[in-house]
């Protein structure tokens, strides 16, 4: 997980207002290099997200990111309205870009909340990952799951899927052993502590080396 705090980076004073050109750099890095999901809680609209602009159509249509297509979930105003024919939204440009952007879009055409979005988000994530019968569920499942179990308002309705509704996500399914940390055995024994912003060595058999998901067969801390 990357995360990126607009506060972290600094911000220039611009005709158009605040700005922050190395946030936008890191975002757009983020999503080329191939990021499963692109998530975006804050202030937005048709145009991009935040006053500072830290995504907008310009940003979209230059992503090159074609073969490592992200998946984007926006809790924000207007985002991806698609109903204006004056206008392409910055949403629908992330879908149809056609040298990058998105598989699809979880995200809004309309006045969003913050705990409007915490709600359709918060079980978009306790399922969006679970297998169903060996299988990634579908972006269509996730979407109904979410929307059906998260606190129903007028404005839920403001969140939409944009994309295929039965494209399912690229994730790993298999599973990986870890059997060192550091260079020290992982046993019950030899309890380890893995402290922020440290560089840590994970070690596991050979044989495991093409499977993902990390088992710790001890116990840590």
């Amino acid at each position: 997980m990357h995360k990126v705090y607009l506060d972290l980076y600094p911000q220039i004073i611009a005709s158009g207002g605040q700005r922050s050109p190395e946030c936008n750099r890191a975002i757009d890095e983020s999503i080329e290099q191939g990021s499963l999901i692109t998530h975006y809680s804050g202030h937005g609209g048709p145009s991009g997200w935040a006053d500072e602009q830290i995504l907008t159509k310009q940003s979209v249509l230059a992503l090159q990111n074609r073969n490592r297509l992200t998946f984007m979930v926006t809790g924000t105003c207007d985002f991806s309205t698609y109903d204006n024919p004056e206008e392409d939204s910055a949403g629908e440009l992330a879908l149809t870009n056609v040298e990058g952007g998105a598989i699809g879009l979880l995200t809004t055409t309309r006045l969003a909340f913050a705990d409007q979005a915490v709600s359709i988000t918060s079980p978009l994530y306790n399922t969006i990952f679970k297998p169903n019968n060996g299988q990634m569920p579908r972006l269509g499942e996730i979407t109904q799951f979410s929307k059906n179990n998260g606190n129903r308002s007028t404005t839920t309705r403001n969140f939409i899927l944009l994309g295929d509704p039965t494209t399912r996500l690229a994730a790993a399914q298999q599973e990986a052993v870890i059997d060192s940390v550091n260079g020290k055995l992982v046993t019950a024994a030899a309890l380890d502590t893995l402290k922020a912003l440290s560089k840590i060595k994970l070690s596991g058999p050979l044989e495991m080396v093409r499977q993902l998901t990390v088992n710790f067969p001890g116990k840590h801390t």
